[in-house]
C-alpha cells in the first residue's frame, strides 16, 4: 500500500522511497462530484482560538496548546534543510 495508491492513508507511505516521486493531485474531486456547481456548496470555518487580526495580535500564540506538535510543546529548536 503507499499514498499513490491510497493518497488518504500515511501511515502506509514507505519510507524507503523517494517522497518527492509521489504525484500531487487536486483534492477538488474528493469532496465535489464531477459536473458540480462549485458556486453550491457551504462553506464552515473554524476558530481554535487563537485567531488575530493579521497587524494586531491579541498575544504571540500561533497555535492553539491541544493543537501544538510535540516539538513545538518541548521547545525543540527549528532545523531547515535545504534540498
Amino acid at each position: 500500500m503507499d499514498l499513490l495508491n491510497n493518497p488518504a492513508d500515511p501511515a502506509a507511505f514507505d519510507m524507503s522511497t523517494d517522497p518527492s516521486t509521489i504525484r500531487s493531485r487536486p483534492l477538488k474531486w474528493d469532496y465535489f462530484s464531477e459536473g458540480a456547481s462549485l458556486r453550491e456548496f457551504n462553506i464552515a470555518l473554524g476558530d481554535c482560538g487563537v485567531a488575530s487580526w493579521m497587524n494586531s495580535h491579541l498575544s504571540e500564540l500561533i497555535q492553539p496548546v491541544a493543537l501544538r506538535a510535540p516539538e513545538v510543546l518541548i521547545g525543540a529548536p527549528q532545523v531547515f534543510v535545504q534540498g
